[in-house]
């Protein structure tokens, strides 16, 4: 008699496993039973059925088994990681407060104007554009190329085809500025050098400014992936960004939180929005978010004295 072998996927924990399995009546001859790394809830029930498998039924189970493993691979390690690194910078304590962050801060201005003594001449190795293979993908379809998660992009409302500006903020890479966004192959510069923070939640042109040169830029990532950080509140640049500074007001607002968007009124330079949420900071990333102690209320927040003082407008109903 032939066994026809069939495959579905269960969700188990949030994940995706595939089991294999024989209808019933179809007999438990040649059973085994295997564990990948040892994880709870990664075991495949492989059934060896005892006529032969339709090779076109074969061959979507290992596409689809091969892309299962990659993506418990990723998620694992990613994890993991961002964990272990946030707690050996925590240790002793359970988490990394903003006032150490403001120290080190403090002390990493202090190295970087002593400046260098050394005369050797340094090339860049980076960055480059990542190639990766078709399992390496979200879709399994095609290989492709990845550049860093990207958060948040403003283009400069004059924008015209012979000179268009476009910054592009990084989940932890900073920002980023092209003059020639609708070139065929436009040239990015990094512009966040004043900024103490790589990780970029978004990005806001004032539209009072002639120039175009204002910018605002909001630190934290507002998303929640293994490798995720809170920021330390808003910045402003007035040259483009050769210069930055701290917008003053938002540190009591957003510090230890993503600033997610950024609104300046058309008729106000005064008048400016923030959006905020709850972000990550280390281990949450793994288990769901945490609320650090003292940290403020998520929600949208308004100035209208050019962000001296910030006050809370409307409460965000979930601190997510």
């Amino acid at each position: 008699m032939e066994i026809e072998e069939r495959s579905f996927v269960l969700g188990v924990q949030g994940r995706e496993h595939e089991r294999r399995c024989t209808p019933a009546g179809g007999g438990g001859a040649g059973r085994d039973r295997r564990c990948r790394g040892g994880r709870r809830g990664a075991c495949d029930a492989v059934v060896t059925p005892a006529a032969t498998t339709k090779s076109g039924l074969a061959a979507k189970n290992a596409s689809s088994l091969d892309r299962v493993r990659e993506r418990l691979r990723e998620n694992d390690d990613e994890g993991d990681a961002a964990s272990e690194d946030y707690e050996s910078r925590a240790y002793p304590a359970a988490a990394i407060s903003f006032d150490q962050k403001r120290e080190a801060m403090t002390a990493a201005w202090a190295v970087a104007a002593r400046g260098s003594d050394l005369t050797s001449k340094w090339s860049s190795l980076g960055p480059t554009t990542l190639d990766v293979d078709r399992l390496g993908t979200q879709t399994y379809l095609r290989p492709t190329q990845w550049s860093g998660r990207l958060t948040a992009m403003a283009i400069d409302p004059k924008c015209k085809p012979q000179e268009c500006a476009l910054y592009i903020g990084a989940a932890g890479g900073g920002v980023w500025r092209t003059k020639n966004a609708l070139a065929p192959n436009p040239q990015c510069k990094f512009s966040s050098d004043g900024i103490p923070s790589n990780a970029i939640g978004s990005i806001g042109v004032d539209p009072n400014d002639p120039t175009g040169k204002t910018i605002y830029v909001g630190t934290g990532e507002a998303n929640a992936s293994g490798d995720s950080e809170a920021g330390i509140g808003l910045y402003r640049t007035s040259d483009d960004g050769v210069h930055w500074e701290a917008v003053a007001g938002s540190v009591a607002v957003a510090a230890n939180r993503g600033i997610a968007w950024i609104a300046i009124d058309p008729t106000n330079a005064s008048h400016i929005f923030i959006g905020t949420r709850a972000a990550v900071r280390g281990p949450a990333s793994n288990g769901g978010s945490t609320t650090p102690p003292g940290a403020p209320a998520v929600g949208i927040y308004e100035s209208k004295d050019a962000g001296t003082t910030f006050t809370l407008s409307r409460a965000a109903r979930s601190t997510r």
